[in-house]
């Protein structure tokens, strides 16, 4: 699992490098369901048990790594995502990575609950058929 976590990570940091160069800030909405979708469909094949588990972790490293992406580059990122620069501005009295972390957490418990979520219904639907 070692191994696959460290992939995790790396997936991260070229999710979150493609949403600041690559992917317009508008189009990010259709990334996640498929992000979602593409590390459930790799544990259920990877693992037989602990499906949701090893779902939940790999989809919470994978934001971490978006997370540590967008804090390292936070001036690009900023750049390409207006409507968040706007909100992180209300706050000027913070630095924007301080914000940044802050609300990521929730993101990774989302990310990492869905993921395990399709990991377990994917190896489920696989069983049935």
């Amino acid at each position: 699992m070692r191994k696959t976590i460290g992939y995790a990570m790396l997936s991260g940091i070229a999710i979150g490098i493609i949403t600041i160069y690559v992917l317009p800030d508008k189009l990010e909405f259709f990334l996640w369901p498929m992000l979602m979708i593409t590390i459930g469909v790799a544990i259920a094949n990877l693992y037989q048990r602990g499906l949701f588990q090893k779902g939940f972790w790999h989809g919470v490293v994978v934001g971490i790594g978006i997370t540590l992406t967008h804090i390292t580059l936070t001036a690009d990122y900023l750049l390409s995502h207006e409507e968040e620069k706007e909100k992180i501005e209300e706050f000027s009295e913070v630095a924007p990575q301080l914000l940044l972390l802050t609300v990521a957490p929730v993101y990774w418990l989302m990310l990492g609950g869905l993921s395990g979520l399709m990991a377990f219904l994917w190896h489920r639907s696989k069983k049935n058929n």
